[in-house]
């Protein structure tokens, strides 16, 4: 797991339309790269993939990520875990990534 960097930080708060420092970090990701267009992935390639496949809400995600909904933790099921698609190309990142899977956290949250 890497941590976020202040843009990519800043990337997701725009999406969520939360100032960024509502953000309960650190904002941790899997360290993989997208195999089409290299876009490092982040917390903002799983929140736009759960709102486009109408998983969750962006106000959901809003509450989980600035802290106002308690603490969370999914645990991963023995599918291998959630896709992702790369928010700047839009494909499918496949599962596991590079042998890796869809882990990541905040202070509030975490899928493993």
């Amino acid at each position: 797991m890497r941590e976020m960097d202040e843009a990519e930080t800043s990337q997701l708060a725009d999406y969520l339309d939360v100032p960024a420092k509502d953000l309960r970090g650190p904002l941790k990701v899997v360290d993989v790269r997208c195999s089409y267009c290299t876009h490092h992935l982040s917390f903002l390639d799983f929140a736009k993939t759960a709102v486009e496949s109408g998983a969750h809400g962006k106000e959901g995600l809003r509450q989980v990520l600035t802290g106002k909904s308690g603490e969370w933790i999914t645990i991963r099921g023995r599918d291998g875990g959630r896709p992702v698609s790369c928010a700047q190309c839009g494909n499918d990142v496949p599962r596991p990534m590079a042998g890796c899977y869809s882990e990541y956290s905040s202070s509030d949250y975490a899928y493993a």
